[in-house]
């Protein structure tokens, strides 16, 4: 089966690309970009490029799948850097609630300069416990909790609020 690239694309030609849950080789590859959406992977024997594609020779560079970086506190950083270092997936563990929510949904909006972003919210703690007090913690990163049947109803505020995990 051929498949055709035409206009509004752009081809990345000749890589090797590591594909797939066992990062599996396919060398000599064709990578299609369609806007900012990846398109297939393919071998370049099985891909007919048109005239009207863009297409980019990068033999020699191995391409890689997104890095996901699993602990960050992504208004630290320019979300726009962390996506151009290959970072296409943070999971935020500590922030002010009012904030990073607002902050996920619209890294799930077409063209967000930024990585996908899944996020805890604030992190649970004990009266006075880390990081209620951290220099680095804005106010409302730590929700201190009092007695353990508050921390059920905490608990589901940030599920509520879009929580993805629950730090503590």
């Amino acid at each position: 089966e051929v498949a055709l690239m035409g206009r509004d694309e752009t081809v990345l030609e000749g890589a090797t690309a590591l594909v797939g849950r066992h990062l599996r080789p396919v060398r000599d590859c064709i990578v299609t970009l369609r806007g900012e959406n990846l398109g297939p992977i393919d071998r370049r024997a099985d891909v007919e490029i048109t005239r009207a594609a863009k297409v980019e020779r990068v033999s020699g560079l191995t391409l890689l799948p997104g890095f996901i970086d699993a602990h960050v506190h992504i208004a630290f950083a320019d979300p726009r850097e962390v996506l151009v270092r290959g970072v296409t997936t943070v999971r935020d563990l500590g922030w002010p609630r009012g904030e990073i929510f607002g902050l996920v949904e619209r890294s799930r909006t077409e063209g967000f300069a930024g990585p996908n972003i899944v996020a805890a919210g604030q992190i649970l703690t004990a009266p006075g416990g880390y990081p209620a007090r951290a220099a680095w913690a804005p106010s409302g990163t730590a929700a201190e909790i009092a007695d353990p049947g508050a921390a059920g109803d905490v608990v589901g505020e940030m599920k509520d609020a879009g929580a993805c995990v629950i730090k503590v």
